[in-house]
């Protein structure tokens, strides 16, 4: 734990991710008090932080103090989100996860460009879920229908941690979605295993059965940023409607995909 805080504690000061809204007192307090990387231990501490910020934002809210309501709602999310941090893989890590949605869609009515979630349908192999749950952001200029930048990340790239205000900001809508094995994806780990280094996932998305309240003639672009692995860049069957592909990593996340040493400083867990 002292060396995951030796390696955490600047970032936290430059609010690098995963610390985007977080207070360094306050990651500190947990960081220097946690003594194992036991899951529901590991909930439980960020929790236990998160749940001031979540009553001061109420409080602020029904005052009618917007802004204090945002800022400790988006500090509630950002404590809840360490809660279930790097991934979903015990109870209290999924109570953790659901608490941060929670917060997230609360703080969004105070955005600029609030969150809207959407269903996509689905169909999954037996076992899997039958929609993609989405979140939707619309931009104030233009007029539909709007292009669209559809993203997603690898297997710590949740769709709360993309709200891509830039490209609304220059008229784009937004759609974010996660990954196989990921938060709310209807694709489980089972999906990716035995598959090798290289995982394909054709993703059809079927745009005309949504109430989206957007025209089916879409110009779409994919953004897909990954941790670990090559996962490769899941593709959608409707290929005509697609006018660009970026696909992001870091070099961190390159060399950790190369040296097994680099991954386990990474991510300790």
């Amino acid at each position: 734990m002292n060396e995951l805080w030796a390696m955490w504690g600047p970032r936290v000061k430059m609010r690098i991710y995963p610390f985007t809204y977080a207070v360094y007192e306050d990651v500190e307090r947990v960081m220097t008090t946690l003594t194992s990387y036991d899951k529901d231990k590991w909930a439980a501490a960020w929790s236990s932080i998160a749940k001031p910020y979540e009553e001061k934002a109420a409080q602020a809210e029904k005052a009618g103090d917007a802004q204090n309501a945002e800022e400790n709602y988006l500090r509630a999310y950002q404590y809840y989100r360490l809660a279930r941090y790097p991934t979903i893989n015990s109870d209290g890590k999924k109570q953790a996860y659901r608490k941060s949605q929670e917060m997230l869609f609360k703080a969004s009515q105070f955005f600029d460009f609030p969150l809207e979630r959407v269903e996509i349908p689905f169909t999954g192999k037996t076992g899997e879920g039958n929609k993609i749950v989405a979140y939707l952001r619309l931009p104030k200029k233009g007029s539909a229908p709007f292009p669209v930048l559809v993203s997603w990340g690898g297997i710590d790239g949740f769709k709360e941690e993309q709200l891509n205000d830039p490209a609304l900001a220059h008229g784009l809508a937004t759609c974010a979605i996660d990954g196989p094995g990921v938060g709310d994806s209807p694709l489980t780990t089972q999906r990716l295993r035995g598959c090798g280094k290289t995982i394909r996932c054709s993703l059809r998305l079927d745009w005309d059965e949504c109430d989206l309240g957007l025209s089916s003639d879409w110009s779409l672009g994919l953004q897909y940023w990954r941790l670990l692995g090559n996962q490769g860049c899941p593709y959608l069957q409707r290929q005509n409607s697609l006018r660009c592909k970026s696909r992001w990593t870091c070099p961190l996340c390159f060399r950790a995909g190369l040296d097994p040493k680099a991954r386990q400083r990474r991510i300790p867990f």
